[in-house]
């Protein structure tokens, strides 16, 4: 991955010309990913209902020491196509981020990638970030954001709306990098509004990832 300036979509990685390589970071880093929250799990309410960022559980055994955010919690999650694994997460994530990569894959075969957008490949971002464990942004663990599809566009938005709010308050914070900021983002408020994406047959409901402030890093 690379360093993002103050654009987060500057220095997009290409390790590849097809974008298959496996990206080796040099330090442990956990791996989150944006999952939808749906309307009909209402009753189970949380990243289900409202949506947020999940990883698979057994990340975890290689770093029993790590600290997690107090609002992340412990839940089994179940696939489209019905595979269930132990998992961890929460709705938002505080985080500085650091770099971004951007591939595209196809819809129906996961492992046909492209560094280019093509019919039929759905969009693909990764962000490394400093996740940070509680308010004092004195802790951090790096984890890997993943978003897919319309998620990744909303993801790109929400970053927008945040680096355009903070040069409307204060135009000499524009020249900092985005790493110099620790953003919320993920699912916010008590009643999630959803939005419908793809074509029929592929649609689906979504919640997007949304960002509702931001709080300056310390350094």
């Amino acid at each position: 991955m690379t360093n993002n300036d103050n654009d987060p979509y500057a220095g997009l990685l290409n390790p590849t010309p097809n974008g298959n390589e496996a990206v080796r970071l040099p330090f442990p880093a956990l791996y989150l990913a944006w999952s939808n929250g749906a309307p009909n799990m209402k009753h189970q309410g949380g990243i289900f209902y409202h949506g947020g960022w999940a990883g698979k559980a057994e990340q975890l055994a290689q770093y029993p020491d790590v600290q997690l955010p107090k609002s992340f919690s412990s839940f089994a999650q179940t696939s489209r196509d019905g595979n269930t694994w132990d998992a961890f997460g929460g709705r938002t994530v505080t985080a500085a981020i650091v770099a971004s990569r951007q591939r595209f894959y196809d819809f129906n075969d996961p492992t046909s990638i492209s560094l280019t957008w093509r019919q039929g490949f759905t969009n693909h971002i990764q962000w490394l970030a400093a996740m940070f464990v509680d308010g004092s942004l004195r802790q951090f663990v790096p984890v890997v954001l993943t978003t897919k599809g319309m998620q990744a566009k909303h993801m790109n938005d929400a970053l927008k709306a945040w680096r355009e709010a903070l040069t409307s308050a204060d135009g000499k914070l524009g020249r900092y990098p985005i790493s110099a900021f620790a953003i919320t983002l993920g699912s916010h408020g008590d009643e999630p509004t959803f939005e419908r994406v793809g074509k029929a047959p592929k649609q689906s409901t979504i919640r997007p990832c949304t960002w509702p402030g931001a709080t300056a890093h310390p350094t």
